[in-house]
């Protein structure tokens, strides 16, 4: 349809969602916006010749914005008379990250490294210090028992039990300290 002499100029944005590691959000719960107006994925928008800006509202940490299609990265295209052209914007899940880190306390005379103890997330053998992608939801830190000569503690992100909950984005440390416990010396007085 030609109307003055003019041929309709359209801009469709149309949204993709990436949930691999974990993610669970839809299309639906992204807002996108042509010009700051409300837009709906994969409906073309009348809109007139020149410059346009296609944006989202901010997914929030647990998901990347990448826009790209016939869209500049910042959002903007410009249109000429009787263009019909498709803007993507992909949010890409990000999944949580659980660093375990260990604190070995020798005062008294223990002689006992970090690598001396055996690290879990979930009953997974995990290594101290490094960033490990989980899935959402609650975890469980701990360790192998330790011995008799050391005593164990969780902290950090972790409850005392070794419990943490993770969404989307979140990275978090639980700390597992062992302190060395000396031998006691029992004195016996013989009169």
């Amino acid at each position: 349809v030609v109307v003055d002499g003019a041929c309709p100029t359209s801009l469709t944005v149309t949204k993709i969602v990436d949930n691999t590691g974990g993610g669970t959000a839809t299309v639906t719960n992204f807002i996108l916006r042509i010009d700051g107006i409300v837009a709906t994925s994969g409906v073309a928008q009348n809109v007139t010749p020149g410059l346009h800006t296609v944006s989202e509202d901010p997914p929030g940490p647990a998901y990347t914005t990448t826009i790209g299609g016939a869209c500049a990265a910042n959002g903007t295209i410009t249109l000429a008379s009787g263009d019909n052209k498709i803007c993507t914007i992909t949010n890409k899940f990000v999944p949580p990250t659980l660093t375990v880190t260990k604190i070995v306390n020798n005062t008294g005379g223990g002689t006992k490294t970090v690598t001396d103890f055996t690290l879990r997330v979930d009953g997974g053998v995990v290594t101290s210090g490094v960033a490990n992608t989980v899935l959402p939801g609650t975890h469980t830190v701990s360790e192998d028992a330790p011995g008799p000569a050391y005593t164990l503690t969780i902290s950090g992100d972790c409850t005392a039990g070794g419990s943490v909950t993770l969404s989307g984005g979140q990275n978090k440390t639980c700390i597992i300290t062992n302190t060395f416990v000396p031998p006691k010396i029992n004195v016996t007085k013989i009169v």
